[in-house]
């Protein structure tokens, strides 16, 4: 757990503030997901570094933004889901609820796993 006053909670908030942004424009600017979502990651991954997770967020990151062949059709719906979880996973740690922070990111892994599995069998 970090400190109080560690300016990742700082950081946390204003991550929070940027998703909150984006919800609000999601109709139209719902692209710029992929970049939001890599700075959460980012984030996340700095409060508890380890080398090897974050190399390996590198790479499933690339694959899961900008090579996998994804289907477009549904990406809006998708992107927007995943800026809620966010919303929703940030604003529990923010308020230290971190098993109901845990839960909502076991949630979000799996809204993850089941659009990559809705996509498998994507024909482009």
């Amino acid at each position: 757990i970090l400190d109080d006053a560690d300016p990742l909670w700082q950081q946390l908030q204003m991550l929070l503030d940027d998703h909150q942004k984006l919800k609000q424009r999601a109709d139209r600017n719902f692209r710029q997901f992929s970049k939001m979502d890599q700075k959460f990651h980012t984030l996340l991954q700095a409060a508890n570094p380890n080398q090897f997770i974050h190399q390996f967020y590198e790479i499933i990151s690339f694959v899961f933004h900008y090579h996998y062949q994804w289907d477009k059709d549904d990406e809006k719906e998708r992107n927007i889901v995943a800026i809620d979880e966010h919303i929703d996973i940030i604003s529990k740690m923010l308020l230290k609820d971190f098993i109901g922070a845990t839960l909502s990111l076991e949630k979000h892994l799996n809204t993850a796993k089941q659009s990559l599995a809705n996509n498998a069998f994507y024909q482009h």
